[in-house]
């Protein structure tokens, strides 16, 4: 059981790891869409400071990218 465990946890963390190496270098625009196909409504239950964080980008970035997105709806 603990090696079974211990294997699943390697490949999910390794998994998670490039993930966010191939996201950090993202464009911010594709993060910020990515995530929200991942997570709709987000800017409803998150703040847009956060958001920022979150994705590496200042809060002015975020709301360019939320003025640009909600214009192409």
């Amino acid at each position: 059981m603990e090696r079974f465990a211990r294997l699943w946890l390697e490949k999910e963390m390794s998994g998670q790891l490039e993930f966010y190496k191939f996201f950090m270098f993202m464009p911010a625009k594709e993060k910020y869409v990515r995530l929200l196909s991942y997570v709709p409504d987000i800017d409803l239950k998150v703040k847009a400071i956060h958001i920022a964080s979150f994705l590496g980008i200042s809060p002015e970035t975020l709301s360019r990218l939320r003025a640009e997105h909600l214009k192409s709806k």
